[in-house]
C-alpha cells in the first residue's frame, strides 16, 4: 500500500485513499489495526483517508493535518440483484442488517474543498441516509441531527471537533473553528 501510495503522489498534487476492511467492533478504531493502517497511509503521502468498513460511520482524526475518516457509512445498498439468488442468506443478512439497526442506515458524503497548494482547506460532512430499498437522500433534519451527533461523538476521543452548519457540519482541521 505504501509504495502505491508514494507512487500515486509522485504523479498526483492530491491523494485520496479509500479503504474497507472488517476489524474489531463496529464502534472501535483500534491503535494496532485500522489506525495504524491509515496512518501508514498518511505517513506514506496520502493527504485524504476514506474508510468505509464496517458499514457504520466512525470517528474523524487529523493526523499530521490530515483528515482520517475511519467509516463514511454506506452510500447505499444493492438489495435486489441476480447475485442474490444464488446466496439468499447473504441478502437476509443484508435485510436485516438494514432494518434491524438503525446506525445502519446512516452516513455522510464528504465534501472537500482542496487549494491550490493541494492542502485541504475545508472538509464537509453532508448526512445521508437510505431509504427502505437502500438508496441515498440527503438526511432529514431529525435525521441529520442524529449523524452529526454520532459522528462528533465518535471523532471527541480523536481530538477532533465537528461543527454544525446549516443542514450538514463542518471538520475542525485546524482548531479555528468556533463554538
Amino acid at each position: 500500500m505504501e509504495n502505491a501510495i508514494r507512487s500515486a503522489k509522485e504523479e498526483a498534487d492530491f491523494v485520496a485513499v479509500s479503504f474497507h476492511i472488517h476489524w474489531g467492533e463496529r464502534g472501535e478504531i483500534d491503535p494496532t489495526g485500522k489506525q495504524l493502517f491509515a496512518r501508514a497511509a498518511i505517513d506514506a503521502g496520502a493527504d485524504l483517508i476514506l474508510g468505509h468498513g464496517p458499514h457504520l460511520l466512525n470517528g474523524i482524526e487529523i493526523y499530521r493535518g490530515k483528515p482520517i475518516l475511519y467509516s463514511i457509512g454506506h452510500f447505499f445498498i444493492q438489495l435486489s440483484i441476480p447475485a442474490f439468488d444464488l446466496f439468499p442468506d447473504i441478502q437476509r443478512l443484508i435485510v436485516e442488517s438494514v432494518y434491524g439497526d438503525d446506525q445502519f442506515s446512516e452516513s455522510v458524503l464528504v465534501r472537500t474543498v482542496i487549494g491550490p497548494d493541494a492542502r485541504i482547506k475545508r472538509l464537509e460532512l453532508l448526512p445521508v441516509e437510505l431509504s427502505e430499498q437502500g438508496d441515498p437522500y440527503f438526511a432529514s433534519d431529525e435525521m441529520a441531527d442524529k449523524i452529526i451527533d454520532r459522528l462528533t461523538t465518535l471523532s471527541e476521543p480523536l481530538g477532533t471537533r465537528i461543527a454544525r452548519e446549516s443542514w450538514y457540519a463542518v471538520v475542525d482541521l485546524d482548531g479555528s473553528l468556533q463554538h
